[in-house]
């Protein structure tokens, strides 16, 4: 577990939020269907936990055009 995995663990995610999250941030803005592949996470579970991360205000929703895209709060 790296400084980031623990630090993120710290804060009180689980395993598939870690993942996510780091995603996002490697990508900077990924769309659920691309974060469910490179996750290996069905595609229903990544909006799962898309929300827990929106709610605990790490990640934000880019709805503008017609992709959801999601981006990591700056």
């Amino acid at each position: 577990m790296n400084m980031l995995e623990k630090t993120l663990n710290d804060l009180g995610l689980g395993n598939k939020e870690i993942v996510v999250y780091k995603l996002i941030l490697e990508y900077g803005k990924i769309a659920p269907a691309l974060l469910s592949r490179l996750a290996k996470i069905n595609r229903t579970t990544i909006y799962s936990v898309a929300k827990e991360l929106k709610d605990k205000g790490l990640i934000i929703e880019d709805l503008g055009g017609k992709t959801l895209y999601y981006l990591p709060v700056k």
